[in-house]
């Protein structure tokens, strides 16, 4: 098997998909070029892998990782199948090809400093028409290396502790809703008895969201002790972030085995997330998320079902080498 991917796409973004590459094929399978690419530009909505099997078949895969329900027309004419992480009922209808393929993976760490630096020089000499921001473009790169967490972290399964939540997050300048059941959340957690809370929204650099200034806490803090408080966490609270999109937060959060409690979510799953087994869903008021939390501190077996199942959610639909072999197994594409 030989797998072509895009030279100009974001590896910020693009990074999951191809560790999922990667672990069903191996390193030696993937070629990063133009050759079939020469339509598409750098950015950070989408990326374009050519998978070619020995007889020479080909499969033609967009995935599309944008935060918005928008398709990429190019990319979807040009594609066999269009996998879409923010995908609706209704759009799933209007474009057939469209494959709903849950929450994005969050960008991951996938290469060592010299593999960062070589890629990332490689890649752009094969792309640099393609490339508008090449300072950007190196950006991603260096940042996959810098801010993002290696796959193994996401092999591991937290322990959560009886007393103590941990919850950042962002303030989002044209998301009212989202920052209210964020706060929401909070307000919740921090009056409950034998609960500590810590976290809080990061506070935006031009201070340009207003309301929430008694909730705001520190910067964020490296993914390393992110990692360890959400995996200490009692609980955690799930909400579609800005357009309505799912967050990384929720496959984080699925990949740690964490009890979840979440709103609504509004876009397209691989499967449904069953309320009470899975997921916790709430109403999002003050009063509701009280109850849900209160409800995993005092039902140790309800808290354990929903940790096991996350994580059980998350092995059959959502690791990298999964999303990866649901794309091919969809459009019947021998691997």
């Amino acid at each position: 098997m030989r797998v072509y991917i895009d030279a100009s796409c974001d590896i910020h973004y693009a990074s999951f998909y191809i560790e999922g590459v990667r672990r069903l094929f191996g390193n030696s399978s993937i070629r990063f070029s133009s050759r079939y690419f020469k339509g598409f530009r750098h950015n950070n909505d989408y990326m374009a892998m050519v998978f070619e099997d020995p007889k020479g078949g080909q499969c033609r895969v967009g995935v599309d990782f944008g935060d918005s329900r928008t398709f990429r027309k190019g990319v979807y004419e040009w594609s066999d199948i269009y996998a879409k992480v923010n995908l609706t009922p209704e759009d799933h209808l209007q474009f057939p090809k469209s494959f709903p393929i849950g929450p994005a993976g969050p960008g991951l760490r996938i290469y060592s400093l010299f593999g960062t630096i070589m890629h990332g020089a490689m890649n752009l000499l094969k792309a640099y028409p393609r490339i508008a921001d090449k300072r950007q473009y190196i950006s991603d790169y260096k940042t996959q290396f810098t801010r993002r967490l290696p796959y193994a972290c996401y092999e591991k399964v937290g322990r959560s502790k009886d007393d103590y939540v941990h919850f950042v997050c962002s303030l989002w300048k044209d998301d009212k809703e989202t920052n209210d059941y964020r706060a929401h959340f909070m307000h919740a957690v921090k009056a409950k008895k034998g609960l500590r809370f810590e976290g809080g929204f990061a506070p935006r650099p031009d201070n340009s969201v207003k309301g929430y200034e008694a909730l705001e806490g520190k910067p964020f803090e490296s993914m390393d002790v992110y990692m360890g408080k959400i995996m200490d966490s009692l609980v955690v609270f799930n909400t579609p972030a800005v357009k309505k999109c799912h967050g990384w937060k929720l496959p984080e959060f699925l990949a740690w085995g964490k009890a979840i409690i979440t709103t609504p979510m509004l876009r397209m799953l691989p499967a449904p997330m069953v309320d009470g087994e899975d997921v916790i869903v709430t109403d999002g008021s003050i009063g509701d998320l009280s109850e849900k939390v209160q409800a995993v501190m005092s039902d140790p077996i309800l808290r354990k079902r929903l940790e096991q199942n996350a994580r059980k959610y998350y092995d059959t639909y959502l690791t990298p080498e999964r999303v990866i072999s649901r794309i091919l197994e969809k459009v019947e594409f021998r691997f």
